[in-house]
């Protein structure tokens, strides 16, 4: 019999993976507290002389500052935010946590460019309301809000054909409950919650595995939604997964991690020259030759000879270029910060092609993360009872375009001789970002007008 916790068959492909990424994301701490399964062991290495080895191994974390790069070109401009006036209040709070929707975006869209794969639940606190007043259910904060989920928790799913379409009609999600054993210490436990359609309603149910390996039912409800049961799961999430788009970033930034503890354990071993004494006896058996400046070894023995031994070869060169050659390559695959400034100046035709890879996938990620996040907001707003939804459109000028002073005298001198509008030499000052987003040409009139002379 299967149990609540069953994996999807695409979960247990795809969860190396993400658990892979997120390691690296995490940093060398981490990385170092998993040890062998990512720097092996070498042959026949003790576990002294592991720990030695895995502690001197540095790790130089270009996926976690090419996810911040991204994530930094995507909100380079806020995201454009619009909603009724007096769901104010919601957008500035819209996890019920105090994370306003933007902050959000901004939260989900890691997910978004590390896995591609997260998602969206809009819900309701599952308090019984009959018989309070609205006043009693504002003053408890009992409305909709959103609520991401990473790839993850999102452990199962079911598509299925509702009204002639595919839709999904299951999703079971994986959260972490706090049971309170005393005032001052809590537990973690792994609970359940399996979203469903039944007879087309939309189901909501927690679980818990017990003592027994059992499922054990915690709650059930129907929510509904000002009033009627909902026909569909409020739940946006891609059921096509997808590879994620750091994977590659990240297998090469762990391979650059191993090559560099093998330089690491190579320099220790080389790096300090050893003393080498021959056709020496010991008169006194307590006798000791000290290194220093101030030391003097003197043989009875004239054929005696002492000197250093000292590393010399190409062993290290090697790996030092291994080295290069992988942060190349992770430069390539998006790791733009780590490209070494060029000395000479790039033409900006060179710069649009060198990027334009990177700008097609996050131009892809912000439209689907806005496309996503609308979805949710739509649903927000109609269980808040608002009838025009709040919506939010992310960035999607990386590059930044701001003009030279060759470029305004130009479009002055085109506007001045009637060879094109006002209208236009406006938009193309705010193209070139002359002008903030959001200012009108009749506001920059009037402050034109209103500034005189």
């Amino acid at each position: 019999m299967a149990n609540v916790n069953t994996q999807h068959e695409e979960y247990s492909e795809y969860k190396e993976y993400w658990e892979r990424i997120e390691d690296v994301l995490e940093g060398q701490d981490i990385l170092h507290k998993k040890g062998e399964k990512y720097l092996p062991r070498l042959k026949d290495q003790a576990d002294d002389d592991y720990k030695s080895y895995l502690s001197r191994a540095y790790f130089y974390n270009a996926t976690s500052r090419t996810l911040e790069g991204l994530k930094g070109l995507l909100f380079r401009k806020p995201p454009v935010i619009e909603y009724p006036t007096n769901m104010e209040y919601i957008i500035n709070d819209i996890t019920l946590t105090g994370m306003s929707l933007e902050q959000f975006a901004k939260d989900i869209a890691e997910d978004a460019i590390a896995i591609n794969n997260y998602g969206i639940l809009v819900d309701i606190p599952n308090i019984n309301t009959k018989g309070m007043t609205q006043a009693e259910v504002s003053a408890l904060n009992i409305r909709p809000y959103i609520r991401e989920y990473d790839a993850e928790s999102i452990i199962n799913w079911k598509q299925g054909l509702v009204n002639n379409k595919y839709v999904l009609t299951m999703a079971v999600l994986t959260e972490d409950f706090e049971i309170q054993e005393n005032e001052f210490k809590t537990e973690e436990e792994t609970r359940y919650r399996v979203l469903d359609l039944v007879n087309g309603i939309y189901r909501q149910r927690v679980f818990r595995i017990n003592d027994k390996n059992e499922d054990e039912l915690i709650s059930e409800i129907y929510p509904k939604m000002n009033g009627n049961y909902l026909t569909y799961i409020p739940f946006i999430f891609d059921c096509d997964i997808e590879c994620p788009p750091l994977l590659d970033l990240t297998n090469t930034n762990l391979a650059h991690y191993r090559i560099n503890a093998d330089y690491e354990h190579g320099c220790h071993f080389t790096g300090l020259p050893t003393a080498i004494v021959s056709g020496y006896q010991k008169v006194n058996p307590n006798e000791e030759l000290y290194i220093g400046s101030q030391s003097a070894w003197v043989f009875a023995d004239p054929q005696a000879s002492a000197k250093f031994l000292e590393f010399t070869g190409q062993g290290l060169g090697a790996l030092e270029r291994n080295l290069d050659r992988k942060e190349q390559q992770m430069a390539i695959l998006g790791a733009r910060l780590l490209a070494q400034d060029k000395k000479m100046a790039e033409a900006a035709e060179t710069a649009i092609i060198r990027r334009a890879g990177e700008n097609s996938i996050l131009e892809n990620i912000s439209i689907t993360l806005s496309q996503n996040i609308n979805k949710a907001l739509a649903i927000l707003s109609e269980w808040a009872g608002f009838s025009t939804p709040a919506t939010i459109e992310i960035n999607r000028d990386f590059l930044g375009s701001q003009m030279t002073a060759q470029d305004i005298t130009a479009l002055v001198s085109s506007w001045q001789s009637g060879a094109i509008s006002k209208n236009t030499l406006f938009y193309n000052f705010q193209q070139g970002e002359l002008y903030p987003d959001g200012l009108t040409m009749e506001d920059e009139q009037t402050a034109i007008d209103n500034q005189g002379m």
